[in-house]
C-alpha cells in the first residue's frame, strides 16, 4: 500500500501494518508529532476556554518532539531520574514536617 492512500483511519492502520516492525517503529513518533503540530492549530483558536485540552496537546508535541531527537533509553533514564529525584523531595518533606510537628 503506498502512503498516498491514506484517507482514514483504516488506511493508515493497514499502511502501518504492511511496514516491517523496525521501520514501523521508528515512524510512529514522527506519526505522533506530526498528529500533535496538525491539533495544536485547533486547541489554539480554543485556549481560554479548554485550558486542559491546550495543555494536553503541548505535552503531546513536546514528548513527541523529543522522542522523536532522544534515543528511548535515555528518556527512559531522565524519567527514572525524576521519579527518584521526586521521590526525595517528599521525603525530605515529609521529615521538615515530622521535624516541625516534634517541635510543637
Amino acid at each position: 500500500m503506498d502512503i498516498n492512500y491514506i484517507i482514514d483511519y483504516e488506511s493508515l492502520q493497514k499502511w502501518l501494518n504492511s511496514l516491517p516492525d523496525d521501520e514501523c517503529k521508528s515512524f510512529a513518533p514522527q506519526l505522533a508529532y506530526r498528529c500533535a503540530l496538525r491539533c495544536c492549530v485547533f486547541t489554539i483558536g480554543v485556549m481560554e476556554n479548554h485550558a486542559d485540552l491546550t495543555l494536553a496537546t503541548f505535552r503531546a508535541l513536546a514528548f513527541a518532539g523529543v522522542f522523536n531527537k532522544v534515543p528511548a533509553k535515555a528518556i527512559e533514564s531522565a524519567a527514572r531520574s525524576a521519579e527518584s529525584a521526586r521521590s526525595a523531595a517528599w521525603s525530605v518533606e515529609s521529615t521538615a514536617w515530622s521535624v516541625e510537628s516534634a517541635a510543637r
